[in-house]
């Protein structure tokens, strides 16, 4: 006994661990709890906890051969500048605002005299370098484009793609566009009655709570590709054991983001093998045409052509007049998805749950199926509607008339008024949340504003480091609690609740009940 005590007493080993190391010690960390990976590596927890939350930059490290045998991320200087100069990035990458080098530093100059700090920086190109890296930022994006909508082109584009149709005899489910849009899945309408301190903590919050969504579907409706959904890390948790048999196209990025090679390899491994099957079943000929916007971060044309099934991007600045995903698509997923939010504020309400209680309960995992049923109730009229600008009026002679039955800003204003403390709301409140919710700040954040949220931020995770921790081994505890028997149970409550109450429409629904029933009373059984 006494010598298990020395055992455990024994020092640890001090080691370097290469970037290479740490990220195989992270990637056990995906099927094991941080107490277990530690104890494998003879390493404390909280080494473990700290090269989680650096994961990003060693994500970033990992990507370059140079690099990978750096044993320290070093810190910024400037921690606080460092922080805020990020927030700034954030806002205009995702309003596709162009940034170079030189504009980098210079906001960066700004915000230090801003701040008052008391050491010393200079912008220099070192500077600039170290930070992508902790950002885990790949390139910064150059361009000259003026930011404004060129109708002429649009124009231009719609005639050639109309002559390109007529001489290949191609049909309206043989033509195809992808668009992309962030989503900070867990926000909420800025409310008037919230304290600045409450908004500070939602805004800085929001970069935990962001992903990238890509949709793409044919012109006619009859073909939308599942969802293409960027998230910060490979395995989430929460969805470790499901990512695999849901119908989502789940890619892992450090910063969130589309990149060039995201959708190369979603092209060619995604699209052109479910568009090729579609085709073959449909007697149509193994020809298709994806079109999309003219983003910097998307591959050149040259590089997606496959099997006869090639890409067109769009005229710079036309995506606003013609892209068919920006005519409503979009517009239509995001407001199935709020309202499915709103419904769960209000099923949680029922039960005196609060709206910041349950504003922090949710998970990526509920924003993933909210996301699913909100891509199948985007009707085909929706779909037709969104594509008049590119192609000729006459191709939807035979469109249905049928009622779409989306969520308008009269329902959701319905709905935030039932919500405690958002019952003054305003319906263009309402609005600026539907279309402009995927940016941190309604309009283009001052410094002062910047500042704020960096220190908040700081605060806040110095003030909550403790409580993750527990969290994480609450939630491992937690995971062990669900036996057969009990899920036994609950899926009896469930099954004679939907029969009662006729909520099965299809005999898949039942099918899919019954296998699930059979499956917990097998490994009930077993036990």
């Amino acid at each position: 006994m006494q010598e298990n005590h020395e055992n455990i007493r024994k020092k640890r080993t001090c080691k370097n661990f290469t970037t290479v190391d740490k990220l195989k010690i992270l990637k056990e960390c995906e099927n094991a709890s941080v107490s277990q990976v530690s104890r494998n590596h003879n390493i404390s927890e909280q080494t473990v906890r700290n090269w989680k939350k650096r994961k990003l930059q060693l994500e970033e490290l990992g990507k370059s051969e140079r690099k990978l045998q750096i044993k320290r991320v070093r810190k910024p200087i400037c921690e606080a500048l460092d922080r805020a100069l990020y927030i700034w990035y954030l806002e205009m990458r995702t309003r596709r605002i162009p940034l170079t080098g030189s504009i980098i530093k210079t906001k960066a100059i700004e915000l230090f005299n801003e701040m008052d700090l008391q050491e010393n920086f200079t912008a220099s190109n070192g500077w600039i370098s170290r930070w992508k890296v902790r950002h885990g930022i790949r390139n910064l994006h150059i361009t000259d484009k003026e930011m404004c909508v060129d109708a002429d082109a649009a124009y231009k584009f719609k005639i050639e793609l109309s002559q390109k149709i007529k001489n290949e005899n191609i049909t309206l489910a043989q033509i195809f566009n992808v668009g992309e849009t962030g989503l900070y899945f867990r926000m909420l309408p800025v409310k008037t009655v919230m304290e600045k301190e409450e908004r500070q903590a939602s805004a800085f919050k929001q970069n935990e709570d962001y992903m990238t969504i890509m949709l793409c579907s044919n012109a006619d409706g009859s073909l939308k590709l599942p969802l293409v959904v960027i998230g910060k890390h490979e395995k989430p948790r929460v969805m470790q054991n499901i990512l695999h048999i849901l119908p989502i196209y789940y890619v892992h990025e450090s910063n969130e983001w589309m990149e060039s090679n995201i959708f190369e390899t979603w092209f060619k491994s995604e699209f052109v093998p479910r568009v090729t099957s579609f085709l073959q079943e449909k007697n149509l000929p193994i020809k298709a045409v994806l079109l999309f916007d003219d983003a910097l971060w998307h591959p050149s044309v040259e590089t997606l052509s496959l099997n006869n099934i090639t890409a067109y991007d769009l005229p710079p600045n036309t995506t606003a007049l013609i892209q068919p995903m920006d005519q409503g698509i979009i517009e239509s997923l995001k407001r199935r998805y709020r309202a499915k939010l709103l419904s769960s504020f209000l099923n949680e309400q029922k039960g005196n749950i609060d709206a910041i209680t349950h504003l922090k309960s949710l998970t990526i995992k509920d924003a993933v199926y909210w996301l699913i049923d909100a891509w199948n109730e985007v009707t085909t009229n929706t779909i037709f509607k969104s594509w008049r600008n590119i192609l000729s009026v006459e191709r939807f002679e035979h469109e249905t008339e049928g009622l779409s039955l989306e969520p308008t800003d009269r329902d959701l204003l319905y709905f935030l008024h039932q919500i405690k403390n958002y019952e003054n709301v305003t319906q263009d409140t309402v609005q600026k949340w539907i279309l402009k919710a995927d940016n941190i700040f309604p309009e283009l954040p001052s410094n002062k504003e910047i500042i704020e949220i960096a220190i908040a931020r700081d605060k806040h995770e110095n003030e909550n480091e403790t409580e993750n921790i527990k969290e994480e081994k609450e939630e491992e505890e937690e995971e062990e609690k669900i036996d057969p028997a009990c899920a036994l149970s609950a899926a009896k409550i469930l099954f004679s609740f939907v029969e009662r109450n006729g909520l099965l429409e299809k005999e898949e629904e039942l099918a899919l009940l019954l296998k699930i029933k059979d499956r917990i009373i097998t490994m009930n059984i077993a036990q």
